[in-house]
């Protein structure tokens, strides 16, 4: 990840927008009522958005020409959605950190970003830190729910390393705040797996712990435009990606092997291949699944007896 500081720059923000006209003024609005002592920048790139995106995001630029800058990509490109966009967006950050944030995002603790810098100013043996995050939808479609809710060690303040990000993902994207110096160049893999946030809290984890922040808050929106609910991930295109990932993140990072994340897709592929009528492949992967997790065997169990009630 080459770059050149700017030493008056403390945090880089790094906002990545597509077609977020409903979403993008809040977003950056949260940034800009972020209470901190040191200077910092907003990096915004849109993915060539259809929308009114990019009338807000030149309006804010004309009011803050200092402080925001945009990089409005001229086209899609045939890639994974979104993929160079989030790339050319973390390569132009100058500051010593980095902050993540999506398009249809928001943070809430208006101490965030001064908390999340001040921990990592004084320990350099952690390469990032994170804290929790409120699930809404555009529709209010569901309930809201805290994501920190869904793992039980995440109850309280406390530290991880790469074999738990291995494991298992549990960090909110647009919570992230890491060092700018770790990543000196993307590889080439990156551009082929389906979860970049993933694979982006790999490369990080590598390079030191993980803190987590029960009491800072940011929101995270569920939209019917996001990659992942565009592409499913039990869909034919959302398995063939999977399947690419996977044998990437085996050469690359061993632990995955006996993931939680392997078992969930091991539980999405066998899925599909059912649907497929494919049912000696579903068994293999239905036993591969239950093997690096038993307790996936409820849902199994469960799917069967709703199948021939």
């Amino acid at each position: 990840m080459s770059f050149v500081p700017d030493n008056n720059i403390k945090v880089s923000v790094s906002i990545i927008t597509y077609n977020h006209e409903k979403f993008i003024a809040k977003t950056i609005e949260s940034v800009l009522s972020q209470e901190v002592n040191f200077k910092y920048e907003i990096i915004i790139g849109d993915d060539h958005s259809s929308d009114k995106t990019r009338e807000i995001l030149k309006k804010y630029k004309e009011k803050y020409p200092e402080l925001i800058h945009l990089i409005l990509h001229p086209r899609r490109y045939k890639e994974i959605p979104g993929r160079t966009n989030n790339t050319t967006n973390i390569y132009a950050c100058q500051g010593k950190y980095i902050a993540l944030l999506d398009g249809d995002d928001y943070w809430v603790s208006k101490n965030k970003l001064q908390t999340q810098v001040d921990f990592l100013d004084a320990y350099k043996d952690y390469a990032l830190s994170f804290h929790d995050a409120k699930l809404i939808s555009e529709e209010n479609s569901f309930i809201a729910n805290f994501f920190s809710e869904k793992y039980a060690y995440l109850y309280q303040d406390a530290s991880f390393n790469h074999k738990d990000v291995v494991n298992e993902w549990f960090v909110p994207t647009s919570s992230l705040v890491f060092r700018n110096n770790l990543i000196k160049e993307f590889p080439a893999w990156f551009w082929k797996v389906y979860s970049a946030d993933y694979a982006l809290l790999l490369l990080l984890s590598q390079h030191g712990k993980l803190r987590f922040f029960k009491n800072l808050t940011s929101v995270w929106r569920r939209n019917n435009s996001s990659f992942t609910s565009v592409i499913k991930l039990d869909s034919t295109a959302g398995i063939d990606l999977r399947l690419v990932e996977r044998k990437i993140f085996r050469e690359n990072f061993e632990l995955v092997k006996a993931s939680k994340t392997e078992a969930h897709f091991n539980y999405m592929h066998s899925i599909l291949l059912a649907r497929r009528k494919s049912y000696i492949k579903m068994a293999y992967y239905a036993g591969k699944c239950v093997f690096n997790d038993l307790s996936y065997l409820g849902k199994y169990l469960t799917g069967f007896k709703k199948r021939f009630k």
